[in-house]
């Protein structure tokens, strides 16, 4: 969890309440490439890509 402002807790197991959360925003901009054995790549290699979900072959 990133940026838990305040949290209380019943001294047992149990969380018993968050009051803040916030999350980094999504970058949907950005293509997500991956190679054929599922590594991630930083830019497309050449050969057989998965390039935001789509087969590719370069």
């Amino acid at each position: 969890m990133k940026n838990v402002t305040d949290y209380s807790w019943d001294g047992e197991s149990t969380l018993t309440g968050i009051n803040s959360l916030e999350a980094a925003p999504a970058n949907t901009n950005a293509d997500v490439i991956y190679s054929i054995d599922g590594r991630r790549l930083a830019a497309p290699a050449k050969g057989f890509n998965i390039i935001n979900g789509k087969k590719v072959i370069r």
